[in-house]
Formats: C-alpha cells, structure tokens, sequence
C-alpha cells in the first residue's frame, strides 16, 4: 500500500481508511465517553475552554481553546485524550494543521466494530 502526501499534513490514504471505517463501525454515543471527555477537558490547565457536540454524523464534536497558542501543547492534549478515550481494536486519525487551529479527525472501535467518529478541534 502507498501512502500519497498531496499536502503537507494531508495523507490521503489515511482519509480513506477512515472513511472506509465509518461505514464498517456501529456509531455509539454513550454517556460514558461523554463524560470521560468532560473530566479530561476539566483536568486540564492548559485548556481556557472547551465545547462538546454530538453531531449527527459524527459521534463526538470537541472544540478546545487553549490558553497559549502552542501545537506542542495541542498534540500533547490530544494523544493524551486519545490514550483516555481510545477503544481496544481499531484507532485511527488523521491532523490537519491551519494557522488558527489543528484538527483531529479520530476513528475508533472495539472488536465487535461498535465504536465512535470524533473531530477534535485544537484552537488557539
């Protein structure tokens, strides 16, 4: 398999595996990852603020304002989260970095391929 950088950042063939996963995956929504995200985001000093959405084509839409305008400390908070939220069998995400933000787009499930979509939004 090859992977094809177009874009810095933009690996396509991760794209579509993720979207070959979201028509594989069973979308949960459940109060349990709701707030599992809810206590990271809380933990957190680095964070000023943050939005959860559950949106209709994705499980989970999360929107973080951190306090300094660091991507270390963005990427740092997000493989953070990831590793909190994360389930056993299948993870996969892609980053897409803009001057006023970066953004996750996170795929994961367990081994009976029920699972969640969440696009983490980093902005700051």
């Amino acid at each position: 398999m090859e992977v094809i950088i177009y874009q810095k950042g933009e690996m396509i063939i991760l794209e579509l595996i993720i979207n070959c996963l979201k028509d594989k995956i069973s979308i949960i929504k459940e109060l349990g990852l709701t707030i599992e995200i809810e206590e990271f985001c809380r933990g957190c000093k680095e964070i000023k603020n943050y939005k959860i959405n559950i949106v209709e084509d994705l499980s989970y839409e999360i929107i973080i304002n951190l306090k300094e305008s660091n991507e270390r400390v963005a990427k740092r908070l997000f493989t953070s989260l990831l590793h909190f939220i994360e389930y056993s069998a299948i993870t996969f995400y892609t980053k897409n970095i803009t001057r006023e933000n970066i953004e996750y787009l996170l795929v994961s499930a367990n081994q009976e391929m029920k699972g969640f979509i969440c696009k983490v939004i980093f902005k700051y």
